[in-house]
């Protein structure tokens, strides 16, 4: 002979639809008789379930809490996003919020010399570079060189083109990894890296970028030229292989080690 067992889900659910009703019950005879001892295992039930209640609302009240401050300091973080603002008059100037901005995010000032060697030009030949803003965005950064500016308050400029940055790691990389390529019209920023590089999205970015024009400076500051910049890719790869042949060395150390290991 077969025993019926009761679904657990209908146990379950039954229960969870009695609950309020034997809750009410209890707290009407709690408040009517508050010291009857008969009931004192069903009371110190109650008194837990309703104490996690209380906990439980208290952290959704706490959580809705931070999660209010966070939207609160997101809010505060994008009215600051703009840490350096210029009107460059000329290209000094021009070299000038370039290096701010890219001393904004810690690189190296050789890096810097190579990369203000470039000069953004706008789509329009006439039209001259006005302001630079740069934007911080959280993790990322953003440098927009814009024309057409007449003056801070005016919003009808047109946005040339930005250059977006993940971070600090992205940049660096950038450098190592791009050279300058010279074209007829402009010169190109050509990323010099493997495919997994370019997965993970370490690479430079341009947005409509029609025009980049290279500017190498006279020979007192030869150094800073592709030329030079080519090598020290050159030495930078040295490095990069001696650290390789180390590792290479260490794993061949560890498996000897592994290997005696085993023999004893």
């Amino acid at each position: 002979m077969t025993m019926r067992v009761p679904c657990l889900h209908g146990i379950r659910s039954r229960a969870s639809e009695e609950a309020p009703q034997h809750r009410e019950a209890w707290q009407h005879r709690k408040r009517k008789n508050p010291r009857d001892d008969d009931n004192d295992e069903e009371d110190s039930i109650h008194d837990r379930i309703e104490r996690i209640e209380n906990e439980m609302a208290q952290a959704n009240s706490n959580i809705k809490s931070l999660s209010n401050r966070t939207e609160k300091n997101e809010i505060e973080l994008k009215k600051k996003q703009i840490r350096v603002y210029g009107f460059p008059n000329s290209e000094t100037d021009l070299n000038d919020c370039l290096t701010a901005f890219l001393k904004c995010i810690n690189i190296p000032e050789f890096d810097l010399k190579l990369v203000t060697d470039c000069r953004f030009l706008p789509q329009n030949k006439e039209a001259k570079v006005k302001c630079i803003k740069v934007e911080f965005l959280s993790f990322s950064a953003k440098l927009t060189i814009m024309s057409n500016c007449k003056f801070l308050g005016d919003n009808k400029f047109k946005e040339q083109h930005s250059l977006y940055v993940d971070n600090e790691l992205t940049v660096k990389q950038m450098l190592m990894k791009e050279i300058v390529k010279k074209t007829k019209d402009a010169v190109e920023l050509a990323a010099k890296t493997n495919q997994d590089l370019i997965k993970s999205g370490h690479v430079l970015k341009i947005i409509g970028c029609d025009r980049l024009k290279e500017h190498i400076k006279g020979s007192k500051e030869s150094k800073n030229s592709p030329v030079h910049y080519g090598k020290w890719l050159k030495k930078v790869g040295s490095i990069q292989n001696k650290n390789s042949k180390l590792t290479e060395l260490l794993a061949e150390v560890k498996e000897k080690e592994k290997k005696l290991n085993d023999t004893v």
